[in-house]
């Protein structure tokens, strides 16, 4: 089975952009920071299992959402399996979180109404597939077999009572925002798992009426379940794989500043064009 590696620039850059508003501008570099050329070069070979000379197939791409298209190119020119894994790199989850976003609403109650061979050419836009939650895209093509996701982690912690309040304050954000508790990443929205809870480490999503499941003035039954697909998530410095068949790597020039871009350079020396 055929494994991706997809991979976005701002896992390489540090803090985290949150809440940056779609405008086409860069982070300040006065502010975001990019990794340097000897952490990724490391986290590619040592956590990756990459290699410049057995370079494995790979689209370089602007925006993630490109991601969907150009995996359901390979699909049908038969350059990917179906299904395949994926492992997301990534400083987001890329599964529609967020309070403001629309898009539950259309998977629940617009794509996934359609016969799955109907699915692999969505609405796309900020209520649609976007590169926000194009992973669910096509979790709902049955297209990924486990999904993994990995974060980066500061790479200069504050003080551990600085951690501890930071701990709490995003607990407290969680309860406040989907009623949870759990011990999981702040970004994993809960409609797509299995009884809401990634907890459960299965995604899976449900079709729901037109009016129903994601306005919350309704509370309606699933009309179906999808299959469950298997998802875990793990910490940069936890992370380690080395059968990867084929990569993707985004940009995001909206989460990223200019100063990360010659670290795409470096990057492509473990891919050939695919």
């Amino acid at each position: 089975m055929h494994s991706v590696l997809d991979l976005d620039l701002d896992f390489f850059v540090w803090p985290i952009a949150l809440d940056i508003e779609e405008d086409g501008q860069r982070l300040d570099p006065k502010e975001y920071f990019p990794n340097s050329e000897k952490q990724v070069r490391s986290f590619l070979e040592e956590r990756c299992g990459l290699s410049t000379v057995h370079r494995i197939p790979g689209r370089f791409l602007v925006h993630h959402v490109d991601a969907f298209t150009v995996w359901r190119e390979w699909l049908e020119e038969h350059i990917l399996s179906n299904p395949f894994n994926v492992v997301h790199v990534d400083a987001h989850a890329d599964l529609g979180s967020g309070w403001q976003n629309e898009s539950p609403r259309f998977f629940e109650t617009e794509l996934l109404k359609l016969p799955v061979e109907q699915r692999s050419f969505p609405r796309f836009g900020v209520d649609a597939v976007n590169s926000g939650n194009y992973l669910v895209a096509a979790v709902a093509n049955q297209w990924i077999n486990q999904l993994t996701y990995v974060y980066p982690i500061d790479p200069n912690p504050p003080s551990p009572a600085v951690l501890r309040e930071r701990e709490r304050m995003e607990r407290i954000q969680k309860l406040h925002e989907d009623g949870t508790d759990g011990d999981y990443p702040p970004d994993l929205p809960v409609y797509c798992f299995q009884d809401g809870d990634p907890n459960t480490r299965k995604l899976l999503l449900k079709e729901y009426p037109a009016l129903g499941h994601s306005d919350v003035k309704f509370d309606t039954t699933p009309i179906h379940f999808e299959p469950k697909v298997p998802f875990s998530w793990l910490e940069a410095e936890m992370f380690k794989y080395s059968g990867f068949t084929h990569m993707v790597i985004a940009q995001s020039p909206n989460y990223t500043p200019n100063t990360a871009d010659p670290l795409l350079d470096i990057i492509s020396e473990y891919v050939t064009t695919a």
